[in-house]
């Protein structure tokens, strides 16, 4: 009985954390997008998190990318060990948090709970950097 009543805390603590780390990934590309409203379509590539982690124009961190596990693509994991899923409204089967946004764009964890988090590339918000 204590094993499962571990695995279940575990399982809380996990979607606790892809929570805030899709909230953290959707502020990070909305915040870039902002800066550079020409960077094209954002995606969970190994390009994109270095331009997050420091490696553009502006030589900005977005994000601290090394908190994030990797896979062999250099794509972020969430917690669960699964590739994060960002979805803008050019993705098959998008639905829209805010229709009057055609600018949405979503975090979405496909192996933990409660991994989901939606944000604009062109509304300000009250975003931060990280320091």
């Amino acid at each position: 009985m204590a094993a499962k009543f571990e695995v279940i805390l575990l399982n809380q603590e996990k979607g606790a954390d892809s929570r805030d780390q899709s909230e953290a990934l959707a502020n990070a590309f909305a915040q870039y997008c902002l800066d550079f409203p020409d960077a094209g379509e954002v995606a969970n590539t190994r390009e994109w998190v270095s331009l997050l982690g420091g490696a553009n124009g502006k030589h900005l961190r977005y994000l601290k990318v090394e908190r994030y596990s990797k896979d062999s693509e250099g794509r972020l994991l969430d917690p669960c060990g699964v590739p994060w899923v960002v979805q803008t409204a050019s993705t098959p089967g998008f639905r829209a948090n805010d229709p009057q946004d055609p600018s949405e764009l979503q975090v979405i964890s496909k192996g933990c709970e409660d991994g989901l988090a939606f944000d604009s590339r062109t509304k300000p918000a009250h975003r931060q950097l990280v320091q």
